[in-house]
């Protein structure tokens, strides 16, 4: 008899962030890149606060996050840039194919 694999978000409501992946104890890495015309500033930053002043700013502002893992960092980061639950619903899910929303 085949096994089935249950999911964790049985039972829970859209937007519940649950990570799907390979366990992993590392911390997470926050890279800020910020540019414009006349300016590109990139920086390795220590706790997501140190994003926060980027909602502020007059320019394109790139946040990388490497280890989506901590789900409390990645929703704190939705928080601060009123990110949609559902986005980082498959954000956190790595079992689900990449995908794109245009938002035009």
């Amino acid at each position: 008899m085949a096994s089935r694999r249950r999911s964790k978000k049985i039972g829970l409501s859209p937007g519940s962030l649950v990570y799907l992946g390979d366990k992993k104890d590392e911390p997470i890495r926050i890279t800020v890149i910020d540019y414009g015309g006349e300016h590109y500033h990139q920086e390795t930053v220590a706790a997501l606060e140190e994003c926060v002043p980027y909602t502020a700013a007059d320019s394109v502002t790139w946040i990388n996050v490497s280890g989506i893992h901590d789900i409390t960092a990645i929703g704190a980061l939705g928080d601060a840039f009123n990110i949609h639950p559902l986005v980082l619903e498959d954000v956190v899910n790595t079992e689900h194919r990449p995908k794109l929303d245009d938002m035009v």
